[in-house]
């Protein structure tokens, strides 16, 4: 455990708990969300609703594909793999073309099924799904672990990250997508950064620096387009996140006006979004 005059000074002074911050985070969501994180009963049932939906709902690598490349770059070719929430497979299948072999580790029974149907219909011979939370999964070493977007639910993160470290031989790179609005460069020109941003990758940072792991973080720029119907709905979107009565708005209008791209019956606003890469070299 890292003993570092740092981290002693905050928990001495300012009583910070990284996990117990990380936690609360997950408490600060909506009910719903808090009870998927606290009851895996609920968490299982949304996937079970949703699994068949999901191939049709643009996640990240549907559009930002460059994530995936470079995921791959950090991770490197012809590893042995672990891949924690694989979900059904939209980050796996690609990288099944680069790896040796992938243990594919999802807590959802229900993706895992849409997962196994299309290792099938591919002939892909090189993954292999098991159900089961990365908490109480077992597995012998890889050379490298890593996830996208899946750790958010894991309530003793702290043991989570130290498994995933100790499993690890190389290397364990975890992608997370910032937690923000998709108006945040917005906000940010309207002298409003921090408006409904989200700290969670930072308390993983900070867990890791207290387990002694000096972990690199580099972030890529992505966008994510989001269709509305006309410019209006898009303005009164804009104003219900931003949350004030009183606002600019021919500003507020000419900034948004920046990141749209008429359609004949539609418009599509290209959020600017951020995705960071947590990764470490274990060398066990």
């Amino acid at each position: 455990m890292n003993k570092s005059t740092f981290i002693q000074h905050t928990k001495t002074n300012y009583g910070l708990d990284f996990e117990k911050l990380w936690q609360e985070s997950i408490l600060a969501k909506d009910e719903y969300n808090v009870q998927r994180a606290l009851d895996f009963d609920i968490e299982k049932s949304f996937w079970k609703d949703f699994a068949p939906k999901y191939d049709n709902t643009d996640t990240l690598y549907d559009y930002a594909p460059e994530t995936f490349h470079k995921l791959l770059q950090i991770i490197g070719k012809d590893k042995v793999l672990a891949e924690i929430g694989p979900g059904t497979g939209k980050f796996t299948l690609p990288m099944s073309a680069y790896a040796k072999k992938i243990l594919a580790i999802d807590a959802s029974e229900y993706m895992l099924k849409m997962l196994d149907k299309k290792i099938s219909q591919n002939n892909i011979l090189n993954v292999t799904p098991i159900c089961s939370k990365w908490e109480d999964a077992s597995i012998e070493k890889v050379d490298a672990i890593f996830n996208v977007n899946a750790i958010y639910r894991m309530w003793n993160i702290r043991d989570s990250l130290m498994k995933m470290n100790s499993l690890a031989k190389e290397k364990v790179v975890i992608v997370w997508t910032l937690q923000r609005s998709p108006f945040h460069s917005i906000f940010c020109k309207l002298e409003q950064p921090g408006l409904k941003t989200l700290s969670d990758y930072i308390h993983i940072q900070n867990l890791l620096y207290e387990l002694g792991i000096d972990a690199n973080i580099e972030f890529l720029d992505i966008i994510k387009p989001i269709t509305y119907a006309n410019t209006e709905d898009l303005y009164t979107d804009f104003i219900e996140q931003y949350g004030k009565e009183i606002l600019p708005m021919n500003k507020v209008k000419e900034l948004l006006n920046c990141q749209i791209i008429k359609h004949e019956d539609s418009i599509t606003f290209n959020a600017k979004l951020k995705v960071a890469y947590i990764y470490w070299n274990t060398l066990n």
